[in-house]
This record gives structure tokens, C-alpha cells and sequence, in this order.
């Protein structure tokens, strides 16, 4: 066998025994659930600690880059209005809903 004949064939072996494990352990998805619910998911997501660690590190990184000259007063505001309204964009909503 040469050995690009051998390549192929560990390669298409590996393939099977992938693709055998993949349909023997298969779960279902749980898609069922509404629209509203993923939104929620999602919002929950966005909501999470996460979040609130990158917001301080563009803060961080924008405050940095006014000190050092290399960012103007303007961009430094359009970071913190951009994460004053990303955090209270529920609340904005509540509040327009009445």
C-alpha cells in the first residue's frame, strides 16, 4: 500500500468512526419551545457577567487610549453612552411600554 493509499484510508476509517459515534450518541435538539423563550435566552445571555467584564474593559482600553493622547474626548463618550444604553436597553423598553 503506498502511503498516500494509507493516508486516505486511516482518514476515511477516522470518518466512520466519528460519523458511528455521532449516530450513536445523538440527543434531540429541544426545539420546541417558543420564540418569546430563545429571546429570553438570549437576552439572559447578553445580560450576564460576561458582559459587564468586557463593558469594563473597553472602558478601560478607551480611558487608556485618552490618556496616552491616542483617543479623542469623543470617543471616550460614544463608548460609555454605547455601554449606558446596552445595559439599560430593558429598562428604556419597560418605560416606553408604560
Amino acid at each position: 500500500m503506498t502511503p498516500r493509499r494509507r493516508k486516505a484510508a486511516d482518514l476515511l476509517s477516522m470518518f466512520g468512526l466519528v460519523a458511528l459515534t455521532s449516530l450513536l450518541s445523538a440527543e434531540p435538539a429541544f426545539a420546541q419551545t417558543n420564540l418569546e423563550s430563545f429571546g429570553q435566552s438570549v437576552l439572559d445571555l447578553l445580560s450576564n457577567g460576561l458582559l459587564r467584564i468586557v463593558a469594563i474593559l473597553a472602558i478601560i482600553a478607551a480611558g487608556f487610549g485618552w490618556l496616552t493622547g491616542r483617543v479623542n474626548t469623543g470617543a471616550l463618550v460614544t463608548v460609555i453612552i454605547g455601554i449606558a444604553l446596552i445595559f439599560s436597553a430593558p429598562w428604556i423598553v419597560d418605560q416606553l411600554q408604560g
